[in-house]
């Protein structure tokens, strides 16, 4: 499973659009959009910013696996 992928997949669960998103972390809806599709890898920052909109750790946005009772 891809970052993109996982990223999609956590905005969708969320119930959220590009557009939402994009307000909660302050990064465009066309950049994330580009990192849904695998064209671009996204830096640390902006890595930072998408797992606090969905209140997780950077960690695990990158694995794809919240373990139990984590933060």
């Amino acid at each position: 499973m891809t970052l993109g992928f996982r990223l999609k997949d956590l905005r969708m669960a969320a119930g959220l659009t590009l557009a939402e998103l994009s307000k909660r972390c302050d990064v465009s809806p066309q950049h994330l959009s580009d990192l849904e599709r695998d064209r671009r890898t996204p830096s640390l920052d902006v890595l930072d910013r998408i797992s606090r909109a969905f209140e997780m750790k950077v960690v695990h946005v990158l694995d794809g696996v919240v373990p139990y009772g984590a933060d």
